[in-house]
């Protein structure tokens, strides 16, 4: 899976803290579209948190009428940012040794 849209249902900050202990342990999503207005500080608290662990989201979509506080958006965009340049060799190393030392 490399695609997730939820748009249109009423994730709230509960759905977004259970999305991003998924993401704590994905290596392969890297869309994530929420577009949910029921999404506030703590579900997005909980991603960015998620976000300092996960490398593969490049694309997570919050929308324009969610009620998160500025300065949290935009720490979640500057690590999709970092998540972007993953494509890099170096990242890809870390990435797979990382992916080999979850499995044991």
């Amino acid at each position: 899976l490399t695609c997730l849209s939820v748009w249109g249902n009423k994730v709230g900050d509960d759905g977004a803290r259970a999305l991003a202990d998924a993401l704590k342990n994905n290596f392969s999503l890297q869309t994530l579209n929420l577009l949910s207005r029921n999404v506030r500080d703590d579900g997005a608290r909980a991603l960015a948190d998620a976000l300092k662990t996960n490398y593969s989201l490049t694309c997570l979509e919050l929308g324009d009428l969610c009620d998160v506080d500025h300065d949290l958006l935009a720490d979640i965009d500057a690590r999709v940012d970092r998540n972007k340049l993953v494509g890099s060799s170096a990242f890809t190393a870390l990435r797979t040794a990382r992916r080999v030392l979850m499995l044991h």
